[in-house]
């Protein structure tokens, strides 16, 4: 080989070496900033999901806060307390009627006293069953609660809806309303944003530290109310995705 061909060759080598260099960083600098733009859109959409399950989340609390404060309603369930008489416990039924016939979509609206026994409910059969043991009751009885899913004898997903009832200052039981999240179940599983793999879901952490998913899963459609998986809670837990 000529000198001239070595000098050329290794005046090549040479100048490779740098554009290499620089093109080796122009891709791992691309593909960071690809990675950051994919993270900053899906934590977007994760906003964007949160604010509309929480507008959901307060008109629930509304309708807790409406029956709760019916004056007429609270007086009637006192008056019960008192004289537990089949003519008290009637108006208590109208009342609740009343109430489920101007908010659609609940299946029954139920009212428990202070002990937890059922003194009054759109659903007859109800009425006298002691569920002051079960937690939508021991829940309700403290505060505001929309969080309690469970599948009702059809296999359907129902929602709970529990808060206490006051009256002047004194606790004197829990209204109860059951309603189909159907709702926030088709905010949640919304993938138009999300491709043909992207994945929402709502979870709801219990007292003895696991979580469950409260919807159906895009992957596993009989998902709802079975436990999440390690991997998958710490993570929600870190990007607060739950349901409280």
């Amino acid at each position: 080989m000529k000198i001239s061909q070595k000098f050329l060759i290794l005046f090549l080598a040479i100048a490779l070496v740098p554009m290499l260099v620089v093109g080796s960083f122009a891709y791992f600098y691309s593909a960071r900033e690809f990675r950051a733009q994919i993270n900053d859109r899906l934590q977007g959409i994760a906003s964007y999901e949160a604010q509309r399950v929480a507008v959901l989340n307060d008109r629930n609390l509304e309708l807790l806060a409406d029956i709760t404060t019916r004056l007429p309603l609270r007086v009637q369930m006192q008056q019960y307390v008192a004289t537990p008489t089949p003519a008290v416990q009637t108006t208590i039924n109208g009342y609740l009627s009343d109430f489920m016939l101007e908010n659609t979509g609940l299946y029954r609206v139920s009212v428990a006293d202070a002990g937890g026994t059922i003194v009054g409910s759109t659903d007859p059969a109800f009425v006298g069953r002691a569920i002051g043991g079960e937690e939508v009751f021991k829940t309700g009885r403290d505060t505001a609660t929309t969080s309690i899913f469970f599948k009702a004898p059809d296999g359907s997903l129902r929602q709970y809806l529990a808060a206490p009832f006051h009256l002047e200052s004194r606790f004197i039981g829990v209204a109860i309303l059951e309603t189909s999240p159907s709702t926030l179940r088709a905010v949640i599983q919304d993938y138009s944003q999300l491709g043909k793999t992207g994945e929402a879901y709502l979870t709801r952490n219990y007292p003895d530290g696991h979580m469950k998913y409260l919807m159906p899963l895009r992957f596993k459609v009989a998902g709802e109310l079975s436990d999440v998986g390690d991997a998958v809670a710490a993570q929600t837990r870190a990007g607060g995705g739950h349901f409280r």
